[in-house]
């Protein structure tokens, strides 16, 4: 994970296993635009974000 600024930049393999996010689709989501929080709803759409009042962090929750 890498911060600069407001952004933040997360990396990583694996195999797959037919569920959750997929890489390919996400990168391609934020190559026509999308948010991070765009894409993260739209492959986790029982998520639930909050955003830390003391340090910024945003929290994710997933049901």
């Amino acid at each position: 994970m890498k911060v600069k600024g407001e952004e933040v930049y997360l990396s990583g393999k694996g195999f797959g296993h037919g569920v959750g996010l997929s890489q390919e689709g996400a990168m391609n989501m934020c190559d026509l635009g999308y948010g991070f929080l765009d894409v993260l709803l739209f492959y986790y759409t029982q998520a639930h974000l909050n955003r830390s009042r003391n340090d910024g962090l945003l929290f994710i929750l997933l049901t």
